[in-house]
């Protein structure tokens, strides 16, 4: 659950240049998802990022990503 609104937004902003820069794409963000069949998994927010290879997984590790990861912390409960 989102609880500094403000601090996502700004995680947010922030981090869609990394994403770019590593060549990802968002599969699916926010609340444009659904579970059809139902299920015990109710998340209130799903974002599924694709990369093109596991050398992207780079971008998590790099230091510019760092200050990002933990503005995404503080966003939330």
């Amino acid at each position: 659950m989102i609880t500094g609104p403000a601090i996502f937004e700004e995680y947010r902003i922030k981090v869609g240049p990394m994403i770019d820069k590593y060549g990802g794409r968002y599969l699916t963000k926010g609340n444009a998802h659904q579970f059809p069949e139902g299920g015990h998994w109710e998340p209130q927010r799903v974002v599924v990022i694709e990369f093109p290879d596991k050398h992207s997984l780079a971008g998590h590790n790099s230091p510019e990503y760092q200050p990002l990861i933990k503005l995404r912390k503080q966003s939330h409960a």
